[in-house]
């Protein structure tokens, strides 16, 4: 069951325009069809503990994009003290949104998040350009003008930052290149190389023969060895069957994996040593050990003596499905689409979260999204053994809602999938 993620479509397609209603501003044609929710305390508190860089830089940004879409409502109503003020949120998310993009590893991945802020400033400007030329309170124009100057400053940093960084990557590439052309092993060096490796040997044993690759970048193929699945972001629990998927590399060859817990060249633990390869047919079935230890991995795979390797891109998780502290809190029902009346029990069940901490459990209102009761509060909560028996109360207004439930101060919670319907 996936976290419930505040659901945010902007869509700033030009030519697409849809009418506000006759307001203090008089009409305004927009390209904003979703109901935006505030960034509220769960967002943030998501953020507080969101350490991904490119995870981190998506939520400012929507944050940002809410801000802004609520700024662009508030000026509709005549509210230019509540507009400025959530102009001046959007502008800090989408600065901060900028400084974390800085942090990311990748610098062709630091240039494609960049672009998008770019675009997004562009398409900012467009719609606030044409919002301001239908404006004719003074105070609500220089509002706009404020925000439009705003956009050009963002935009302009921003673009500073992408021509660096392209400047870089070129550099980059071009040393690259540099160092293939003369670090390049023509087919007449092969017996020095072997020799070479036969003398390390002489010393070390086979060792340096089996662990060389791990001090060399992947090798460049348009049929390299590829790791497809599992390729990062997953979780899975002890006993699941995991199949991992890859392609390339020499058809008749036979492939081993292994897990590295803090580098991917790290052998924290052996899914399939090299006397137990198996064969180059792109795809193997894993059933999980309860040998191996919860944690974030690595999935590295290849055949180290034939010189071809990968491994996946980000860490998975693994988790001990008979712990369970170590299963993530998940709200199982109600979870989406189920039919209740006032008076009726309803067995609210749940897994995962540290076993000795309380359940608080809360219903939220989807319009306006907001908490509508405490069905168990947060302190002390209710024990953490999968369920609560809960009775509707009759005071509960027909409607759509989620639940939510967790433990705030420890830091876990999770909402409905989708809303369910009391009637």
């Amino acid at each position: 069951m996936k976290k419930f993620i505040f659901v945010f479509v902007l869509v700033f397609c030009v030519g697409s325009n849809v009418v506000y209603a006759q307001s203090a501003i008089g009409q305004v044609d927009s390209t904003y069809t979703a109901e935006v929710k505030p960034v509220g305390f769960f967002d943030k508190v998501k953020l507080f503990f969101t350490f991904d860089q490119e995870k981190k830089t998506d939520l400012l940004q929507d944050f940002s994009d809410r801000n802004f879409e609520l700024a662009k409502k508030k000026l509709e109503f005549g509210d230019t003290d509540g507009a400025n003020n959530l102009f001046s949120k959007s502008d800090e998310d989408i600065k901060k949104a900028s400084d974390s993009i800085s942090k990311i590893a990748d610098k062709q991945k630091q240039a494609e998040k960049l672009t998008i802020i770019s675009t997004t400033t562009s398409n900012r400007t467009e719609v606030l350009t044409a919002v301001q030329a239908k404006v004719e309170n003074p105070v609500a124009k220089a509002a706009i003008q404020n925000a439009l100057d705003k956009q050009t400053e963002v935009k302009d940093s921003v673009d500073a930052k992408i021509q660096s960084l392209l400047n870089k990557i070129s550099e980059l590439e071009a040393k690259i290149k540099e160092l293939e052309g003369k670090n390049s092993i023509t087919e007449e060096k092969p017996e020095k190389v072997e020799q070479k490796i036969e003398e390390d040997n002489a010393s070390t044993g086979d060792w340096y023969k089996d662990n060389a690759w791990r001090y060399n970048p992947k090798p460049v193929d348009s049929n390299a060895f590829t790791i497809i699945s599992p390729n990062g972001g997953e979780t899975f629990k002890t006993g699941d069957k995991v199949v991992i998927k890859w392609k390339g590399g020499p058809e008749k060859s036979t492939i081993s994996f292994s897990l590295g817990k803090d580098h991917w060249s790290d052998t924290d633990a052996l899914i399939l040593a090299d006397n137990d390869r198996t064969v180059n047919d792109g795809e193997y079935i894993w059933m999980i050990s309860d040998r191996i230890q919860p944690g974030n991995y690595y999935l590295n795979g290849g055949n180290n003596h034939e010189g071809f390797w990968d491994h996946s891109d980000k860490k998975f998780t693994i988790i001990d499905m008979h712990d369970p502290a170590s299963i993530p809190f998940r709200i199982l029902s109600p979870n989406g689409n189920e039919v209740y009346t006032r008076g009726q029990q309803v067995t609210i069940k749940w897994e995962g979260g540290p076993g000795n901490s309380g359940i608080g459990l809360a219903l939220i209102k989807q319009t306006p999204f907001q908490v509508d009761s405490n069905i168990v509060e947060n302190t002390p909560g209710t024990a953490n053994d999968g369920s609560y028996a809960w009775t509707i109360p009759s005071t509960i207004a027909p409607g759509t809602y989620y639940i939510n439930g967790g433990n705030n101060n420890n830091g876990f919670w999770d909402y409905s999938d989708q809303v369910f319907t009391i009637k």
